[in-house]
């Protein structure tokens, strides 16, 4: 597949390029493990992944993600990385300047800040397996003492603060997962059952699919059982079109 990979903030980024180009965009904001180098990525790597990225590429749309510093859990310096990467995308290709958003587990932390500056950028949102709440998801890796340690090695490096300052970040990190209840952008949830990396965050989802609905926001919410996750490629595919009418 033709992209076209290059750095910014010493982080690499690629750009995959559709043979037909139908004019829109889709930022892919990755979960925890994802890589991008100079060579090649996880989402081109991994089969599942692998798959939905054809599938999009074969609908006409052009695909963007960027290493973003590993994993970064919603960092300042992640945000700031994706603005510039989105703002380097519009400037560098002839696209739709609202993009679509697909974001895994992790990468959902992120979303909120993006939103609270560029929701009217963002055409639609995607959350496959979200992790909304870093708060909830630090309370659910304290039951695990291995976790812990490995979430707190990462906090410490992607926030920059030293470990023995642990507990006062958790006590200031702030958060509004809330903010999803009343964001205006088009989003869909897809669970895939069974999957237990973020199990603390189910509650909160459903919560909040619950009071888009209850306030008529464009919604969905689809649950996908393992043996079907490739069938999730064709919703997420609907979705996306489906809020492309209007320029």
């Amino acid at each position: 597949m033709r992209n076209r990979t290059f750095q910014l903030e010493k982080e690499w980024c690629r750009i995959l390029y559709p043979k037909k180009p139908n004019g829109f965009a889709v930022l892919i904001i990755a979960d925890q493990n994802h890589y991008v180098d100079q060579n090649t990525d996880f989402w081109t790597e991994h089969i599942s992944r692998q798959q939905l990225v054809e599938d999009l590429l074969s609908k006409g749309y052009y695909i963007f993600y960027s290493n973003l510093y590993g994993n970064h859990w919603g960092s300042p310096k992640a945000i700031s990385l994706l603005k510039l990467l989105i703002h380097h995308v519009k400037k560098s290709e002839i696209i739709n300047n609202r993009i679509h958003i697909i974001a895994e587990g992790m990468g959902s932390i992120t979303v909120e800040k993006l939103t609270k500056t560029s929701a009217k950028d963002i055409r639609s949102i995607v959350f496959i397996n979200p992790c909304l709440s870093l708060k909830e998801h630090i309370q659910q890796e304290e039951e695990k003492k291995f976790f812990q340690k490995k979430l707190m090695k990462e906090l410490s490096q992607s926030y920059e603060f030293d470990e023995k300052h642990y507990e006062a970040f958790k006590n200031r990190l702030k958060e509004n997962p809330f903010y999803l209840e009343s964001l205006k952008v088009p989003v869909c949830f897809i669970h895939w059952i069974g999957s237990t990396r973020y199990i603390s965050q189910d509650l909160l989802i459903k919560n909040i699919y619950n009071r888009r609905v209850e306030g008529e926001y464009q919604t969905k919410m689809v649950y996908v059982l393992p043996e079907k996750r490739f069938t999730s490629n064709q919703m997420i595919v609907s979705f996306l079109e489906e809020y492309e009418g209007e320029l």
